[in-house]
């Protein structure tokens, strides 16, 4: 019995739509050359969620932990039949609950590819009446990390509200940003003391042996495979595995995920991974995503055993160097050692949440308080910010 109802649930997550006020709403996938140009369109804040992107994620990393399939992309199309946002779901456990969820990689944030034109409000507020006694959606929709400043999330969130839905909100901190400088005199101005310092850690490390960075775009082919592996051993020999932290690089899963998001066309020329070697053993490395004017770093470690080197320091000199060479506007670092960020002049910028929404009914209600109760969550109140 169990299982019959999972399949005609699953038939319902793959089959259901919607249509009104000139606006459609289905699971039939997008192609991938129209998703690239709705991400194109967008803000920096959902550029990155091109195709390659989601479905690597889910080839990748489903089922794993709490997460399981399957991975849909919800369309939404305007009256002339164009694709004007693509959300992402799949299905995640929260405690005793399982939410459908927002599909993707923990960082930068997860939600809607949606432009910014005026079309927006009505693609949010169609996606809201899909959800309208839809049954697989009984127990709530989870989104997150969200960043407070995503616009598309903020308008969701009030459709949603409007149509009776409630919302939980829960700060997980803020990302640290860089305001990049304009030019290379600028940075020096800025941050003289920590420039001076890297370059004499790199002139160390060059007296005592030999000193290598190498900066790598996936479409270096079988370099881009060989440095994913150098950064992989690096992460094997950092804090992660000794303070059980999240591997981005090293296993299985992860190393599949590396591999199929390359042959995104987009991704390609978006992922830049920096290995610096220090006498031909990779010792530091930082993983960067660019979407508009923003630089991402996704990830930077060091092997402990050249932790007296500081190759960290001498690595970031780098990628700042070349988000300045890039004309980047900012440098979102995401959450954690702010310590050692803000000695680059990294400062908390937005703030990234967890959200969770319930449908109207006793069952959500529930939900609700149990979420406000044991998980800290607080209720958003209509019209207020994450």
């Amino acid at each position: 019995m169990r299982t019959g109802l999972l399949k005609n649930a699953n038939a319902q997550w793959n089959m259901r739509s919607f249509s009104g006020a000139g606006f459609s709403c289905s699971f039939e996938p997008p192609g991938a050359a129209e998703w690239r140009a709705l991400a194109q369109q967008a803000s920096a804040a959902s550029a990155f969620r091109v195709p390659g992107w989601i479905e690597a994620w889910a080839e990748s990393y489903l089922p794993q932990g709490r997460w399981r399939g399957p991975c849909r992309n919800l369309s939404v199309r305007n009256e002339r039949d164009e694709l004007v946002a693509i959300f992402p779901l799949a299905r995640m456990k929260f405690g005793p609950f399982e939410f459908r969820a927002a599909a993707g990689p923990y960082f930068p944030t997860r939600g809607i590819v949606l432009t910014n034109r005026e079309s927006a409000a009505a693609a949010c507020s169609a996606i809201a009446n899909f959800l309208v006694d839809y049954t697989p959606w009984r127990l709530g929709l989870r989104i997150g990390p969200v960043s407070d400043r995503d616009t598309a999330i903020s308008t969701f969130a009030a459709a949603l509200q409007d149509r009776g839905w409630s919302i939980c909100t829960r700060k997980l901190g803020n990302c640290m940003i860089i305001d990049v400088p304009a030019n290379k005199a600028e940075f020096e101005d800025r941050l003289g003391g920590i420039i001076k310092r890297a370059t004499y850690y790199e002139r160390r490390m060059r007296r005592i042996g030999e000193m290598r960075i190498a900066e790598v775009r996936p479409s270096e082919g079988e370099q881009w495979s060989s440095v994913v592996d150098d950064a992989a051993a690096i992460e094997q020999n950092s804090w992660v595995p000794r303070k059980n932290g999240t591997r981005l690089l090293s296993g299985a899963g992860n190393r599949r995920f590396w591999t199929q998001a390359v042959a995104d066309e987009v991704l390609r020329s978006s992922l830049t991974l920096w290995v610096l070697y220090f006498d031909g053993i990779p010792a530091s490395f930082s993983l960067t995503l660019d979407a508009g004017e923003t630089k991402f770093i996704l990830a930077n470690l060091y092997d402990e055993r050249f932790k007296a080197y500081s190759t960290g320091t001498v690595l970031t000199f780098y990628v700042i160097s070349r988000a300045i060479d890039q004309r980047c506007r900012w440098i979102d670092w995401g959450l954690g050692d702010s310590g050692y960020k803000k000695r680059w002049l990294a400062i908390p910028g937005h703030g990234l949440h967890d959200l969770i929404a319930f449908p109207p009914g006793p069952i959500g209600w529930i939900c609700q308080r149990i979420m406000l109760k044991r998980f800290g969550f607080r209720a958003h109140l209509n019209g207020t910010t994450l």
